[in-house]
């Protein structure tokens, strides 16, 4: 799992989770299996093309047996508590979820979403790839959820979510944060 993790995912913010479920291993290597992967956002947007990457690892490194079947723009679940709950329900293999709703399980998870915690991404990166970063990864299986952290993403630093463009200061007038 380290070698998963250790992979090339930097980019996209939040957690890929995939439910544990049990496959018999004689039918993986009879015939390659297709898995479901929920994305919430738009085909295009850095998360989905992480999805992208990771699926295109995942056939790469098992020779075509996984094939994981990215579904972004939230056709496969609305949001990503519906994303979490359909990975219990064993509907989905993969999801792509941000760390917030994923303190349901782990509420030590909000301690590294907090503002200004890091001083760099650098740092960022050190403390999520650390012990600090991985505890939580395995706090999240010993939860009793049923999931599985894999890795983090990193979707950069904002300020702000919006549903419309934001260019100027000036955009904003008239806005309630």
């Amino acid at each position: 799992m380290k070698k998963i993790i250790k992979t090339a995912f930097i980019v996209i913010a939040g957690i890929c989770l995939f439910s544990s479920c049990q496959k018999n291993q004689s039918s993986i290597t009879k015939r390659p299996i297709t898995l479901r992967l929920s994305e919430v956002h738009a085909r295009g947007y850095p998360t989905s093309l992480a999805d992208a990457e990771f699926a295109r690892l995942v056939e790469e490194k098992t020779n075509g047996r996984i094939k994981i079947e990215v579904r972004p723009g939230g056709s496969l679940a609305e949001n990503e508590t519906d994303s979490i709950n359909a990975l219990k329900f064993g509907d989905l293999a993969f999801t792509r979820v941000s760390a917030a709703p994923v303190a349901e399980y782990v509420p030590k998870i909000n301690a590294i979403l907090l503002p200004y915690l890091y001083r760099n991404s650098e740092h960022m990166w050190k403390v999520l790839n650390g012990s600090i970063g991985q505890d939580i990864l395995e706090e999240i299986e010993r939860s009793g959820s049923g999931l599985v952290g894999l890795c983090y993403y990193d979707g950069g630093a904002r300020n702000f979510y919006m549903t419309r463009a934001v260019r100027s200061v000036s955009d904003m007038a008239g806005l309630k944060i």
